[in-house]
């Protein structure tokens, strides 16, 4: 599992104060917010695919998530821009400093995918305890390695 502290991604810490892991709610929203990130493009090359796999993670404690979608988007006062507009990143890594930062012990955002809004996808914040583990498993065959 890979928690992002670099500045170049949608939902980091503005500053790299903590790390941050994207998921997805399944693996066809994964495929979306990986490969699907050009627009009309439908094939994968299979020397790309072979370079990847993924975390089948499970959930050891409840965590809290804040909904970025829906009605969810108007109880904070924003708009669905902020996880579907482009760069930069500036106002969505502020609200994900926020929301790290609020007392109410936010574990991540929920939002859906840019590329496939249908996908419900996940931007979980490092700390501890493990709120988490993974099962590596190769894109190739399926199976754990």
């Amino acid at each position: 599992m890979f928690f992002d502290q670099g500045q170049g991604g949608r939902l980091n810490a503005p500053d790299g104060s903590y790390g941050v892991l994207y998921a997805a709610k399944t693996e066809a929203g994964a495929v979306a917010e990986t490969f699907l990130r050009i627009p009309g493009r439908t094939l994968i090359p299979a020397d790309r695919l072979a370079q990847r796999g993924y975390v089948r993670l499970r959930v050891l404690r409840p965590l809290t998530l804040i909904k970025f979608s829906g009605p969810g988007l108007a109880r904070l006062g924003a708009t669905a821009e902020m996880v579907h507009g482009g760069k930069p990143y500036d106002t969505a890594q502020a609200w994900s400093k926020a929301l790290r930062a609020h007392p109410a012990g936010v574990n991540g955002i929920a939002y859906t995918a840019r590329h496939d809004d249908e996908a419900v996808c996940y931007a979980l914040f490092d700390g501890e305890p493990a709120k988490f583990i993974g099962k590596p498993i190769s894109i190739g065959t399926g199976s754990g390695g």
